[in-house]
């Protein structure tokens, strides 16, 4: 069994079964478990660096003219004869588009089992679990991964007290323009004690201005920019520290903010999603003793 996975969460869900050592190759941005840097990287990436409102103007200019933000390397794909491709289709700033995946699949020597992820909560997480280790013939060792993972997310859970409404939180998954996380982080909020602000469970992320976050009324704030690693959040934090309506947000608290690293904390739906869900707890109910 030859694998390929073209997402940083493909490559944790695989290695967390067991099959790290299938892998043949891995997308640019899979930086877990130690010893992945070996497998060599497929895609690379054309966002350009810049400030968040550069990055935001550049992606949206590229998917506007039907551009791309990833590139495969069709050739080494070929040459490395792959027997399953592990994709995603929930994301095409996160990852490569489906219809890159397609063109490219569809000129190799040889067709590989495709597998498209596209999870929007955390029971579609759990549920990828076991595909993917059907799709890698890793079926006894993807259930037990399955179990472990849903008995550490209710034991987390049940320490939230359920008949106490839990502070407003926003996770800001952008600064300029504030984007507020959809898919699962709603769900993950709630299931840890918080009241989410912004989309529903399981709808894309959402845009709002100053005005309109402010009116939203958080309590609490998470910062966690998509892909964005925690030494280089600076940009981010200064966009939203300038805000007018800082001081509001915050109620005058440092406390009542939260920085994760943005490259694996909720934009990786694997396993690291349970890590992000703990941390969520222990922060929300940190007073409760």
């Amino acid at each position: 069994m030859r694998v390929i996975t073209l997402t940083p969460s493909a490559t944790e869900l695989v290695c967390a079964i067991g099959g790290q050592s299938l892998l043949v190759g891995r997308s640019h941005d899979s930086n877990a478990p130690c010893g992945i840097e070996n497998v060599p990287a497929v895609t690379t990436s054309t966002i350009p660096s810049g400030s968040p409102a550069e990055i935001d103007a550049a992606v949206h200019s590229a998917i506007g003219n039907s551009g791309t933000l990833h590139l495969l390397n069709r050739q080494m794909i070929d040459e490395l004869a792959p027997d399953v491709i592990i994709t995603q289709q929930t994301c095409n700033v996160c990852a490569v588009d489906a219809a890159t995946v397609d063109e490219a699949i569809a000129q190799l020597d040889k067709q590989p089992e495709i597998l498209s992820l596209d999870p929007h909560s955390i029971e579609d997480v759990l549920e990828d679990v076991i595909r993917v280790g059907e799709a890698i013939d890793r079926q006894t060792s993807a259930q037990e991964c399955m179990v472990n993972l849903r008995a550490r997310f209710c034991d987390a859970r049940d320490r939230v007290n359920p008949y106490v409404d839990g502070p407003r939180v926003a996770v800001i998954e952008w600064a300029e323009p504030i984007y507020l996380a959809g898919h699962w982080t709603p769900g993950l909020l709630a299931a840890a004690g918080g009241q989410p602000i912004g989309p529903p469970e399981g709808m894309p992320s959402i845009t709002v201005t100053e005005a309109e976050l402010a009116d939203l009324s958080p309590e609490r704030l998470v910062i966690a920019p998509c892909g964005v690693h925690e030494n280089e959040m600076a940009p981010h934090l200064k966009t939203l520290r300038d805000l007018a309506i800082w001081p509001e947000l915050v109620t005058a608290d440092e406390a009542n903010v939260l920085v994760l690293d943005g490259t694996w904390s909720f934009s990786r739906p694997g396993p690291r999603l349970i890590d992000t869900f703990e941390i969520l707890v222990d922060w929300l109910h940190a007073a409760d003793g």
